[in-house]
């Protein structure tokens, strides 16, 4: 096997070039499975929703792929595994749907996708995995007669988010926000 990297420069390109580090040629396995992308969900959902898991199933491999299992995980939850079954010709890739939907946790997240299939020539391909977030999704009052105490304007940190007066009214006057500061 040769390599040929030729560079041609003329006296416009002084202090110009190309370097090339770091790679190898290797012989793929025959049987070799992975997924390497998530297509669903996004990064970011409404926590408590019905979400899919879509991810691209890969054959790494020389040979053919017919079948295998395809999991995912959320968090430390017990794995959901399906069987995909098909006809995969080496090198290429297709759109797999998994069929078990999970609901969204609330806050950060871990997904991880992987491949089980046997006799695979290399586990380093195997397994993709995604950082996800769970938006929390809070009712908020949509009536209130401002007879009663005000029992929803309340925070039990010294974080606030901007633009927000927490506070009980002292008085029956109504004022802008801004004579309020």
């Amino acid at each position: 096997m040769r390599f040929r990297f030729v560079f041609t420069a003329d006296g416009y390109t002084q202090g110009m070039g190309m370097a090339i580090d770091d790679f190898k040629v290797i012989i793929p396995y025959h049987k070799d499975a992975g997924v390497d992308y998530v297509y669903t969900p996004g990064p970011i959902a409404d926590a408590g929703s019905n979400l899919a898991v879509e991810v691209r199933l890969n054959n790494f491999g020389m040979d053919p792929l017919s079948s295998t299992d395809v999991s995912y995980q959320i968090n430390n939850d017990p794995p959901v595994t399906e069987t995909w079954n098909g006809n995969l010709a080496a090198g290429d890739s297709i759109h797999f749907a998994f069929n078990t939907h999970f609901i969204c946790p609330e806050g950060t997240y871990k997904l991880k996708s992987y491949t089980s299939y046997p006799d695979d020539g290399d586990h380093m391909n195997d397994t993709v995995r995604a950082n996800m977030f769970g938006i929390p999704i809070r009712e908020v009052p949509l009536f209130d007669d401002f007879d009663s105490t005000v029992s929803f304007f309340y925070t039990t940190s010294t974080l606030c988010l901007a633009g927000y007066l927490i506070t009980q009214p002292s008085n029956t006057s109504i004022l802008p926000s801004s004579t309020l500061q």
